[in-house]
C-alpha cells in the first residue's frame, strides 16, 4: 500500500529513533550476514565494543523493549520502562537510550516545540 510517513507511523520522536537504530541494525544485519550490498553505509550502524561483557548488555538492552500501539492514535510507541522493567525485571536500558539518542533524525529549526 501506501508509505506513511514517520508522523502517520510513531508516536513521537523517541518511537521514531527507536525505529531507525532497529532498522539500521537490520540493515547491518542484511549487509554482514545475508551478503547484500545494495545497502547504504550511512543505512547502517557501526558499534565497536572490545568488552564482550559491555556488547551483551547492549546487546540485550537494544532488543528488550518492545512495540505497542498508541491507545488514542493506533501509532507506534516504544515501551514504557517501568513496564519494561515489571515484565522483564531489567532496570532501565541506559546504555540502549544513549545510543538511541546519538541515531536521532535532527529536525529543522522551530519544530522542537512541536515535540516536547
Amino acid at each position: 500500500g501506501a508509505k506513511k510517513t514517520n508522523g502517520e507511523t510513531y508516536t513521537n520522536l523517541k518511537a521514531q529513533t527507536w525505529g531507525v537504530v532497529a532498522q539500521q541494525l537490520y540493515n547491518t544485519y542484511r549487509y554482514v550476514v545475508l551478503g547484500e550490498r545494495d545497502i547504504e553505509m550511512r543505512d547502517m550502524i557501526s558499534i565497536d565494543i572490545e568488552d564482550d561483557q559491555l556488547f551483551n548488555k547492549l546487546a540485550r538492552e537494544l532488543s528488550t523493549p518492545i512495540w505497542e500501539k498508541s491507545d488514542t492514535n493506533g501509532k507506534k510507541k516504544v515501551e514504557s520502562k517501568a513496564k519494561m522493567e515489571k515484565r522483564t525485571g531489567q532496570v532501565s536500558p541506559n546504555l540502549a537510550d544513549a545510543v538511541v539518542m546519538t541515531r536521532s533524525p535532527k529536525l529543522p529549526a522551530g519544530n522542537i516545540k512541536s515535540m516536547l
